[in-house]
């Protein structure tokens, strides 16, 4: 169902780049706090599925990306740009989550295609967080979730 390259950088806020959560028990590790920014790149992606056909029966779609970040105290969400009649869409866009949070935030990237009355949707990949400062690139492999897919073979046939 194609892939989406991205790129995460992980920039932690100056005043609490040393800092930690410390737990109770002395014995216990430090665990980190997450308190910085987040900056995800979207580059492009490739072999999408096709979801619009055109008269000469050739496909594409009109791809976005939906990215949702969540922490243990909120859920912040940011939309690309959409590129039309496309498999192999570049978007070059970035987009910049301050964070503070006391776990491992979680990253998901969905693609759609963007239609008049009901979006489809194309696939979906959670991506790794950085572990320390610096960006890493990512190539992520999407999945399609059968519950988000209008055109799911299992769903009850239309009755006429």
């Amino acid at each position: 169902t194609g892939s989406v390259l991205v790129k995460v950088r992980w920039e932690p806020h100056a005043e609490v780049e040393k800092s930690f959560q410390w737990a109770p028990d002395p014995g216990t590790p430090r665990i980190p706090m997450w308190t910085g920014d987040l900056i995800l790149k979207a580059i492009g992606g490739a072999g999408l599925r096709a979801a619009d056909t055109n008269m000469f029966g050739k496909g594409s779609s009109d791809p976005y990306l939906k990215v949702t970040l969540t922490t243990n105290n909120e859920t912040l969400k940011w939309k690309s740009k959409t590129i039309k009649k496309t498999l192999a869409p570049t978007w070059n866009e970035q987009h910049t989550f301050s964070i503070s949070s006391a776990s491992v935030p979680a990253l998901l990237v969905e693609v759609y295609d963007q239609d008049l009355k009901a979006d489809d949707f194309l696939g979906e990949s959670v991506v790794a967080m950085p572990d320390k400062e610096g960006e890493l690139p990512h190539k992520l492999v999407l999945v399609t979730n059968k519950k988000k897919n209008k055109h799911d073979a299992t769903a009850p046939a239309p009755i006429f």
